[in-house]
């Protein structure tokens, strides 16, 4: 922090019984408050926002290509025999996972923003995990989606029933390497961030370490939560697709309790921590509890019902068995989490942290100090000296 001798531009927030030091933060404009200004953090949004534009492209253009072959294959179907059709052209609750990878690329570029603007270097991590996650989910589209090979392209072409058949298997190597080069890149850029990040992180909470231990067990729990808002709810939605394709009361009723769940127990985890609520954390515990037991039924059941006819799973079990694994990790970490926040409730993190987001960025902070006619003091009547 440094002195400051032209107060007007500077908002006041709070006086701080410490001597005659007030503590004011200067006047941004919106863009600069919602655009990361330390270099690396600027050098990552960059980097975040030119690669999942390219990932999302070509997965658009998987989705087209995908579609394309579909109805090539229908206008064609005596070149082929039955069971390679049905697989085909029946193929369409696999469209709902080029839904769920736009969603995922959104989460991501939310998360790495607010991460960046936030300063919080355990997000940052979280989402160098969650790129990996992206990639690894991507490999698995690239084995689950059903494609023709190139010389059926060419048989397709020969009827001149289509006009052109797309070839998607170029978009699925670009979109690996890309969705790769990105892991590597954020992952080689958390090193820097760590050394811009860590040192005003710490700054705001002061020296005391037992306070930084618990402030760190809130902000990765904190992460945490945002991932479980993602992959359980990315859940619930797969399960909504799967039912628009089967048959059969009980799979409306695994609905009905799994949407709602999700929402709610992630709800439950973001309120008991951020008001120290133990009956709240306590709950949502319980309930990611009755959430790993549902998964694990699900799970059993569609390997019990693989092969027989009507199996809802058959041309998603893969993508059903990333995100239940996932899902089932992220709740074990969760729950180890909550455990180790419920014991830190009380102990005065909570008053600490209102009191570090009212000083606000370090980085950002001006001195002024009054009584002692070094600056002039008169800028600022008693009446800005309230708490915004």
């Amino acid at each position: 922090m440094r002195p400051t001798s032209d107060p007007g531009r500077l908002k006041p927030i709070i006086l701080i019984p410490d001597g005659n030091v007030v503590y004011v933060k200067p006047r941004q404009s919106r863009l600069r408050r919602l655009w990361p200004q330390t270099k690396w953090a600027k050098v990552a949004l960059w980097i975040v926002l030119v690669l999942s534009v390219t990932a999302i492209a070509l997965e658009a253009l998987l989705w087209v290509s995908h579609s394309n072959q579909v109805r090539a294959v229908k206008a064609t179907t005596e070149l082929f025999n039955a069971d390679f059709v049905a697989h085909l052209t029946n193929s369409r609750p696999v469209l709902v996972y080029y839904v769920l990878f736009f969603a995922g690329m959104v989460f991501l570029v939310g998360g790495w923003w607010n991460a960046l603007l936030r300063k919080n270097i355990y997000q940052a991590f979280a989402l160098g995990l969650f790129g990996d996650l992206l990639l690894g989910y991507a490999i698995i589209q690239f084995f689950e989606d059903p494609w023709l090979a190139p010389r059926d392209i060419r048989r397709i072409m020969a009827t001149s029933k289509v006009d052109y058949v797309l070839n998607g298997r170029n978009f699925h190597f670009a979109l690996i390497s890309v969705l790769a080069l990105t892991s590597i890149a954020l992952w080689g850029l958390c090193w820097p961030l760590y050394r811009e990040f860590a040192w005003a992180f710490f700054k705001r909470l002061g020296a005391d370490r037992q306070m930084r231990r618990m402030h760190n067990h809130h902000e990765v729990l904190l992460t945490f939560f945002k991932l479980d808002a993602f992959f359980f709810l990315m859940y619930a939605c797969q399960l909504t697709a799967l039912v628009l394709f089967a048959q059969g009361w009980e799979t409306w009723v695994r609905l009905a309790v799994a949407v709602p769940l999700s929402i709610l127990i992630v709800a439950l985890g973001f309120m008991g921590l951020l008001w120290e609520s133990r009956p709240l954390l306590g709950l949502f515990m319980a309930g990611v509890v009755v959430g790993i037991g549902y998964m694990t039924f699900e799970l059993v059941n569609m390997f019990l019902v693989y092969g027989e006819p009507g199996d809802i799973y058959l041309y998603c079990r893969r993508f059903f068995v990333f995100f239940s694994v996932v899902n089932f990790l992220l709740g074990l970490l969760s729950i180890v989490g909550a455990i180790r926040c419920y014991r830190n409730f009380g102990q005065g993190l909570k008053e600490v942290r209102d009191r570090a987001s009212v000083i606000g960025d370090p980085a950002d902070i001006r001195v002024l100090s009054f009584g002692e006619g070094k600056t002039t003091s008169s800028a600022i009547s008693k009446r800005e000296l309230s708490l915004h």
